[in-house]
This record gives structure tokens, C-alpha cells and sequence, in this order.
């Protein structure tokens, strides 16, 4: 029924109506404002009814747009069914396709650490990597739309899943020429040596609320006391890193994800206060294959020295 497969029409829909706004949706989604409009234009042409409900403060789907919404979803789960259906007759008993759920500036990083070694072991075995957001990479597990998810802070995890943790790195913050903190032709700059208090009142460019680097930085904003002036968010990690560099505003990022500079100061933070570990997690309800477990022991093993 609709030109743009299911998901991601499910996925534009969830962008508009978090952000209110087509302009600030498509920059999230890293689409043009007039695509995402004529898209949603299009869809409702067609189907000969409104959707989305612009008039109000927010954005909220109509009675006719949650019908649409849930038929989309049925048509995921319908997939998903199909392919379970015919798995078993293909041609290999060792044939399997293995589904992850990951945010894709993560997956960027983790994936190419441990999936080569499986496939090694396991070259009949192929992977299908869904590269949303956290918060629906665990839905999917869950539900049993996804076999694994890979992610970051596993204490923020459901009690549904069992997890399996990697290594853990250490965040620093991005001191810009721009700010006040910057100490010229020093790369890196002692740990302990700014007041965090000091750091969080900088102006700052953050990860949007929703992700778990934003989830640590705003218990740091509680336990500080603080008022953040954030001056810019993204969804990628590597974009509010950049953005940093070149003077919008103080970021706090991995360590792992940068390169010493003297254009800027890298200020490492105590991992007293905030770190990242990294997990792959399951349904406490999957029964795992061969090829699952050996995916699971291989995370385990080469993300440990990561």
C-alpha cells in the first residue's frame, strides 16, 4: 500500500511527532524538509484521509492515522513471520539469519570488532542489521522482532533481557578555542583539573534526550545542580563531535572516537562520574542456536580488549 517500505514510514512517522515539526524531523532524519512533506502529503492523497494532526501545539497521529500507524506495524510483524516460516526449508541446517538491533553511529564502531570473526566461523550464517533507536532496538528484542540488540549501559536495560557486556571506555569532553576552559598547545588536558561544575556551564553541544550518552550527561546536570545552555542537539554522535571542534560549544563524547589536537583540548572525565560499557543483549525467552551463542561468545570475547 505504500511506496516507502513499512519501516521507514513507521520511523518517519515517530520523528515527526517527537520533534512537531517537518523541518527539525528531517534534519534528524537526514532528509530534505519538502521530501518528508510531499511524503506525508502523498500518503494521505492517497488514502484519502489525514494522519497527522499539524494544528495542534504538538504533532499527534489522527484516529485514522494510528489505523494506518498499526497496519504498518502489522506488516513488519507479517514479514518477520514469513521469513521465521521459511527458515526451515533452507537448503542448509547451518543456514541462519540473525537479526541485530543497533543505533547506527554505534554500529559504526562495534560491528566490524566482532561480526568478521563469526562470519569465520560461521560463513552459511548472514546478519540483518536494523539500525534504529535504543529505545525501539529493545521493543523488538523483546517482542522477538529482533534477536539481538547492541548497545551502551546495559543498567538502563529491561529485566526481559539478558545481557552480555564488553568493554568499557571513558568519555571526555570537547574543549573548543571558543570556550573560556581552552589552554592553548595542549592536547590533552588533565583529569580532575576543571571543576565538572564549571565544565556543565560551558555552552554545550549534546546528543539528543533519548540516548544513552544524553541520559549520563543529564544525571550529571541533577547531581551538579545545573541549567544546561545546550546551543545544539543531534543524533549523531559524530556530528555534535564535529561540531564542537569547530567552536559551537563544549561536547562530551568518547575518548576512543577522537584524535589529540591542539585546535582543541580533550579533558578526560572520571569514570567515577560516567562511562560507557558496551552489551549485547537477548530475550530471556530465546532459545538460542549454535551460530547465536557463538555471536554472543564472540562479542564477549574480542569487545573485551575493544
Amino acid at each position: 500500500m505504500a511506496t516507502t517500505d513499512s519501516k521507514t514510514m513507521l520511523i518517519y512517522l515517530d520523528k515527526l511527532i517527537e520533534y512537531s515539526n517537518f523541518t527539525k524531523a528531517a534534519n534528524a532524519l537526514y532528509i530534505s524538509q519538502p521530501y518528508l512533506t510531499q511524503l506525508i502529503q502523498k500518503v494521505e492523497g492517497r488514502l484519502g484521509v489525514t494522519i497527522i494532526n499539524r494544528h495542534s501545539g504538538s504533532f499527534q497521529l489522527t484516529e485514522a492515522g494510528q489505523i494506518y500507524y498499526d497496519y504498518l506495524e502489522k506488516l513488519e510483524e507479517n514479514e518477520l513471520e514469513l521469513s521465521q516460516n521459511l527458515s526451515r526449508f533452507t537448503t542448509s541446517a547451518e543456514a541462519q539469519t540473525i537479526k541485530i538491533g543497533v543505533l547506527s553511529t554505534l554500529g559504526t564502531s562495534l560491528l566490524p570488532q566482532f561480526l568478521p570473526s563469526f562470519f569465520a566461523k560461521h560463513p552459511e550464517t548472514s546478519v540483518l542489521i536494523d539500525e534504529t533507536e535504543p529505545h525501539k532496538n529493545e521493543k523488538n528484542v523483546i517482542e522477538g522482532k529482533t534477536d539481538f540488540y547492541v548497545g551502551q549501559n546495559p543498567e538502563n536495560v529491561s529485566p526481559n533481557l539478558i545481557t552480555e557486556t564488553g568493554s568499557t571506555w571513558q568519555y571526555c569532553a570537547i574543549i573548543p578555542k571558543t570556550s573560556s576552559l581552552f589552554v592553548p598547545n595542549t592536547k590533552l588536558l588533565k583529569s580532575g583539573s576543571i571543576s565538572m561544575k564549571r565544565l556543565l556551564q560551558e555552552k554545550l553541544v549534546l546528543t539528543a534526550n533519548g540516548s544513552a550518552i544524553r541520559r549520563q550527561v543529564n544525571y550529571l546536570f541533577k547531581k551538579f545542580l545545573i541549567t544546561p545552555n545546550i546551543v545544539v542537539e543531534s543524533t549523531n554522535i559524530f556530528t555534535t563531535a564535529h561540531l564542537s571542534m569547530r567552536g559551537a560549544g563544549v561536547a562530551i563524547v568518547p575518548q576512543k572516537i577522537l584524535n589529540a589536537s591542539t585546535d582543541y583540548n580533550i579533558y578526560p572525565i572520571s569514570k567515577d562520574l560516567i562511562d560507557i560499557q558496551f552489551f549485547i543483549a537477548f530475550s530471556e525467552n530465546k532459545i538460542l542456536t549454535r551460530a547465536d551463542k557463538d555471536l554472543l561468545s564472540t562479542f564477549k570475547r574480542t569487545m573485551k580488549t575493544f
